[in-house]
């Protein structure tokens, strides 16, 4: 089957903006000056009554655009944790927050942001119910013990109540996938381990700096490379803070390991991904490379959408086609959109 180049310039430029690339685009380029939006009025999300009265807390994690008057579009929860109610609440305080648009050169544009909504009860959240404790020791236990059935029970059974509680279930479920499951199963866990305790206040230290490593691992084992790059960064700054205290060699190889990951970044190497759209409907991934090409191995994917630091592009999915991300979009968050379920193998080049 022949394989279509789709350019998102072109695409975008005639079906939607009615612009097509310059020549002076395509040739040498002046130095531009680029800003990321910045928040001027961001209010808190309002605590859903539901989740207050069972003193439960979470959080919830969003990607949106903000347009070049300051206002917040496309709003897209890509996780979260806690009461359903607790997405809804998130959705609606980010419609209202404003901000100063991003500029290049001095010219307001479109741009992406990204934003974790934390729901904490001042008070309630310091510590892990015995109940909870005791499910997670025998949780523990049964996978020491090689008792899956047992094991895997318990772990669907479990039900966090506050940020603390979260962290530790997630850890549970990286042991439960790390003996049973799949590198890409361990680093959702880990992933939403680290995002339920984002200022490192509800863990040791010791364990913080075991979730963001193990994450770093297997976002590498899984070729999310781009997560990868953020994660590092993440480790280097709460290396910064004292907050967690890498030996020089295992800092040394992070270090390293970024590097190729920026060099590979900079190559003509293909690398693949193998995607799950969850239970939001959607899948998330942040692009290294400027070309991918999908293969759908079961399910449909119906849209696809690029949250760019300086464009965002929304478009029909078609198969067998390669899309071309243009250079000046800047990194891009992409998101995949279709039937819970469904299978695919991203390709990058």
């Amino acid at each position: 089957m022949t394989r279509s180049v789709i350019s998102l310039t072109v695409l975008l430029g005639t079906l939607v903006f009615g612009v097509v690339p310059s020549q002076a685009e395509e040739g040498a380029k002046p130095v531009e000056t680029f800003s990321l939006p910045l928040p001027t009025r961001r209010p808190h999300p309002k605590y859903p009554a539901v989740a207050r009265m069972r003193a439960q807390e979470g959080w919830v994690e969003v990607q949106f655009m903000v347009d070049p008057n300051g206002k917040p579009y496309e709003i897209t929860v890509t996780d979260s944790m806690g009461h359903a109610e607790f997405s809804k609440a998130a959705v609606r305080a980010v419609e209202g927050w404003e901000y100063d648009a991003a500029r290049m050169n001095g010219q307001p544009l479109d741009a992406a942001a990204r934003q974790r909504l934390i729901f904490s009860m001042t008070g309630t959240g310091a510590g892990v119910r015995s109940v909870f404790s005791q499910r997670f020791i025998s949780i523990k236990m049964h996978i020491k013990e090689n008792e899956r059935t047992e094991a895997l029970e318990l772990l669907e059974k479990a039900e966090s109540r506050n940020l603390y509680e979260e962290v530790f279930l997630q850890i549970g479920w990286y042991l439960f996938h790390l003996r049973w499951g799949t590198p890409e199963q361990q680093r959702i866990a880990l992933t939403r381990a680290s995002a339920s305790d984002p200022d490192t206040s509800h863990v040791p230290v010791d364990f913080i700096q075991m979730i963001m490593l193990a994450r770093f691992r297997t976002e590498i084992q899984t070729n999310h490379l781009g997560a990868a790059l953020i994660t590092a960064k993440a480790v280097s700054r709460l290396q910064e803070e004292g907050k967690v205290k890498l030996e020089a060699d295992r800092l040394r190889s992070l270090n390293e390991t970024v590097s190729k990951i920026e060099a590979l970044k900079k190559d003509d190497v293909a690398f693949s991904v193998n995607g799950v759209i969850g239970e939001h409907a959607n899948w998330t991934y942040s692009l290294l490379k400027d070309e991918m090409t999908f293969h759908v191995l079961e399910g449909e994917i119906a849209e696809l959408k690029l949250r760019c630091d300086r464009r965002y592009v929304g478009f029909r999915f078609a198969a067998d086609s390669t899309f071309k991300i243009p250079e000046s979009y800047g990194n891009c968050q992409l998101e995949v959109i279709g039937n819970p379920g469904t299978t695919f193998t991203l390709t990058q080049s």
